[in-house]
Parts: C-alpha cells; sequence; structure tokens
C-alpha cells in the first residue's frame, strides 16, 4: 500500500512533498559543484512528532543558502583533498580508474544525488550534508556532513 503524499509550503525549505511512508518531505534543489550545476533531491526527515520540521533544520537550511558560495569552495576544496589522500592510502581501488589531477576534474569520479537534513536528535544542532555516487566507492558512496559549521567528509553512514 503506498503512503500518504502530501505538499506544504514551509516557512524557509518552500514547497516540500511529504512522504508518509519514510516521514519525510522532498524538494528539487539546484547547486553547482566543481563548476557543474546538479539537480538533485533536498531530504528533509520527518521528527517522529506529528511530521513537524524543527527549527534547527530551518536553520541549517538558511546557514547553507546564506553562506553557499564559501561552503561550495570549502565543500570543493575537502572533497578534493580527501580524494587524493583516499587514492594514496588505498591505490587498490584507484588502478583502474582515471586519476583526476585538479579538483574540476572530480565530476568524472562523483555524482552529487542528495542534500539531507537528517532528523534533529540534539536541540540546537545544525546538521545537513551532501550525499554523493562515487566512482571508487559505489557501495557507501561519499558524503560531506557539516555537523554545527564543522565539514567532515566520509563514507555515507556519516550522514
Amino acid at each position: 500500500m503506498m503512503g500518504i503524499k502530501q505538499h506544504i509550503i514551509d516557512e524557509a525549505f518552500g514547497e516540500l512533498e511529504y512522504e508518509d511512508d519514510y516521514d519525510r518531505y522532498l524538494r528539487k534543489y539546484e547547486i553547482s559543484i566543481f563548476s557543474r550545476s546538479y539537480n538533485i533531491v533536498l531530504i528533509v526527515e520527518g521528527n517522529g512528532d506529528k511530521n513537524l520540521i524543527y527549527p534547527e533544520q530551518r536553520s541549517a537550511f538558511e546557514q547553507l543558502e546564506r553562506n553557499k558560495e564559501s561552503i561550495v569552495a570549502d565543500l570543493e576544496k575537502s572533497l578534493f583533498a580527501y580524494y587524493k589522500s583516499e587514492a594514496l592510502d588505498m591505490p587498490e581501488f584507484f588502478e583502474d580508474l582515471q586519476v583526476a589531477q585538479k579538483p574540476e576534474e572530480m565530476t568524472q569520479l562523483l555524482r552529487l544525488r542528495w542534500l539531507r537534513f537528517p532528523r534533529v536528535l540534539d536541540k540546537g544542532q545544525i546538521l545537513y550534508g551532501f550525499l554523493f555516487e562515487c566512482s571508487w566507492d559505489p557501495e557507501h558512496g561519499l558524503a560531506a556532513r557539516y555537523d554545527n559549521e564543522n565539514l567532515s567528509i566520509g563514507q555515507q553512514d556519516i550522514l
């Protein structure tokens, strides 16, 4: 049986579609990373109590929107550094892949798919992240997690 889908207009996120089966809100979101424009899915996870979006999730989105240029620049730099460190640490995963020599070549190795605003577990926590498919680890993918403005890069399970 399919779950209930409803549309809402949120004060920060705008128009969202709620998926009852997954307790989450979705909408399309456009962002450019490594000079490539992506039309991805923005996910706002429900918080289990009457499908509420919490103020922390709105604050996280507003912070991203307000500082998008600097966040994307930091993200690009950090993703490229992570990739280079992974390529050095685990060369067996990279043998058959084209090697990125410059950050803009990362588009051949990564594909941005989702922007996720997870459930709020700690009051005041500003948490969101980008989820990527990546050619060197298709099973686990790659995530960039912003937790109160601290960036960490790792497999998708960090988010």
